[in-house]
């Protein structure tokens, strides 16, 4: 039995323009989702602990900041972007 696999989402080079809007596009997908996630938890429960979801948003506002001062860098200094990612699943035991 398969117990892991990767899936390549992003390969390849990419103007600032580009970089910036995919990558961009992914943080806020994943900001929405815990918004979301927060919202269905507080609906069953006004007082249901939602303290891992605002963790992760406040990572993830971290991380876009993180992204826009590559992305400025890049933009000031005339350069492509290498961006990779790859998605690892594995069972969990």
């Amino acid at each position: 039995m398969q117990t892991s696999n990767e899936l390549v989402l992003i390969e390849g080079a990419f103007n600032v323009s580009d970089a910036g809007r995919l990558l961009y596009s992914f943080i806020d997908s994943k900001i929405n989702y815990h918004h979301m996630e927060m919202f269905s938890v507080r609906e069953q429960s006004i007082n249901a602990d939602v303290s891992r979801h605002e963790k992760r948003i406040s990572e993830l506002k971290q991380a876009r900041e993180q992204l826009k001062a590559i992305l400025e860098l890049a933009n000031k200094n005339n350069k492509r972007l290498l961006v990779n990612s790859v998605i690892k699943i594995e069972w969990a035991e």
